[in-house]
């Protein structure tokens, strides 16, 4: 199956700038696998014209963003574990992703991992998944980092590369133990 962590390529493509930064803080820690739709008002927000036009504008690194054509097309391979959420934009049609699906599918003794003096997980270094729990849905966060980036099963990943869709950048994950 294999996964992929999702990561905007801002440092290439175009951005979006929420307009109001503290409104869109607040709200981007509301991403977090919970359903957003039936109280959703669109975030406002400004195409960063640095970069090259891609499909998917950098927003918050937990958080994908798809243009429109890169939602239609994707569409049928999110059915179920995400929200699409309009964003008000004046330069497109921009679309924020809830990703619904979290799953626990990480390796702890094979990953790398930072704790605090707790034991809690400030970070996570190297990911290892146990591919057996990876899901067959596109997109899927981990419940212990459900405010950091995505990750993408290969289904997904050859979709946007069959599609030529330019703006994100997919690293490998290491399998976990079997």
């Amino acid at each position: 199956m294999g996964a992929w962590k999702v990561v905007a390529d801002s440092d290439r493509y175009r951005s979006l700038l929420p307009s109001d930064e503290e409104c869109a803080a607040a709200l981007f820690q509301k991403f977090d696998g919970r359903r957003l739709g039936r109280s959703w008002k669109p975030l406002r927000v400004k195409l960063h014209k640095v970069g090259k036009a891609g499909d998917f504008p950098a927003l918050a690194s937990h958080i994908p963003v798809f243009n429109e054509k890169a939602l239609l097309v994707l569409g049928p391979l999110l059915q179920g574990s995400v929200e699409a959420l309009p964003l008000d934009c004046d330069e497109g049609s921009f679309f924020a992703i809830n990703i619904l699906a979290v799953i626990d599918c990480l390796d702890l003794a094979n990953s790398e991992v930072t704790r605090f003096s707790t034991g809690e997980i400030l970070s996570i270094d190297r990911y290892a998944l146990f591919e057996e729990y990876i899901p067959d849905t596109a997109l899927f966060k981990l419940p212990q980092e459900r405010l950091r980036h995505p990750f993408a099963t290969n289904a997904f990943r050859k979709a946007v590369r069959k599609h030529s869709f330019k703006g994100l950048e997919f690293e490998e994950v290491s399998k976990g133990a079997q």
